[in-house]
């Protein structure tokens, strides 16, 4: 009897060092995992979630016969892959669905003009600046002075990608109404059907536009600078600081030998030929 509770017992710690071993492996899996760097390097490939139509920030290209992704923010993301030593995925997708993927590791970074602002913050991290722009009206030329007085907005609609920075500073204009739509071609199309009156949109993108659409001009807005900051930093998930710091270096080493200049000059020139 005692030989079979000693043999009972021997089996019971056997197993449980078993579990703990199971465990301490999982742990330690985990913790390897957890590591967004480290694991971008070891898969050797780093998934981008970004929003195509917004140049000249992702755009595709068009001419020849192809469609392929460029723009900004493509050229940008494809040179932090070589640099990290790994392969590129893109995953074009809605603007505001971006923050959710990166959150449940469906993509690695945000790279899609994206602004840091302080309630994105709460959900995930950013990369120093890459670009910084503002917030502008944009209108058909004949009524830009008009509504250059935001009271003359009162009962009008604006138009704003949704998700976006300028969805909070449309918000923010007393009397207006406010149409969200996925993207900014969405948005020019309610402007062209009188759907809307006036759109708000970074600066590099009014401009953009302006050459695409004739007889529309962009203009300052009224408002607290506050609302109407824009730019561009990388997205990150939250507490991964390796990555972050990686791509800052990244990101100061671009600024430093010009290549962030040159890849917005190449981009905005390409846009506006594939848009003519």
């Amino acid at each position: 009897m005692i030989m079979k509770k000693l043999f009972s017992m021997k089996k019971i710690v056997g197993a449980l060092v078993l579990v703990m071993l199971v465990l301490t492996g999982c742990s330690s899996k985990d913790e390897v995992s957890s590591d967004k760097l480290e694991q971008i390097k070891k898969n050797g490939k780093i998934v981008v979630g970004t929003n195509s139509g917004y140049p000249p920030y992702e755009f595709y290209d068009t001419s020849d016969g192809k469609k392929e992704l460029t723009g900004y923010d493509v050229k940008l993301g494809n040179q932090i892959a070589k640099d990290l030593g790994v392969e590129i995925e893109w995953k074009d997708m809605d603007f505001d669905a971006l923050t959710s993927s990166l959150q449940t590791d469906k993509i690695d970074i945000v790279l899609a003009g994206m602004v840091a602002t302080p309630a994105r913050e709460k959900n995930i991290d950013f990369s120093t600046p890459y670009f910084d722009s503002e917030t502008k009206m944009f209108a058909k030329s004949g009524n830009i002075n008009k509504y250059k007085d935001l009271k003359n907005l009162k009962d009008k609609t604006i138009v704003v990608q949704a998700g976006t920075t300028q969805e909070e500073a449309a918000k923010a204009v007393e009397g207006a109404k406010v149409l969200t739509l996925p993207l900014v071609s969405d948005t020019m199309a309610a402007m062209e059907t009188g759907k809307a009156d006036v759109l708000f949109i970074a600066e590099v993108s009014a401009k953009t536009l302006e050459k695409q659409y004739k007889g529309y001009a962009h203009t300052d807005i009224a408002l607290d600078k506050k609302l109407l900051i824009d730019g561009a930093s990388v997205g990150i998930k939250k507490d991964q600081a390796k990555l972050k710091a990686e791509l800052d270096k990244l990101i100061k080493k671009y600024q430093d030998d010009k290549s962030l200049d040159k890849w917005f000059n190449e981009s905005v020139a390409l846009s506006e030929k594939v848009n003519k």
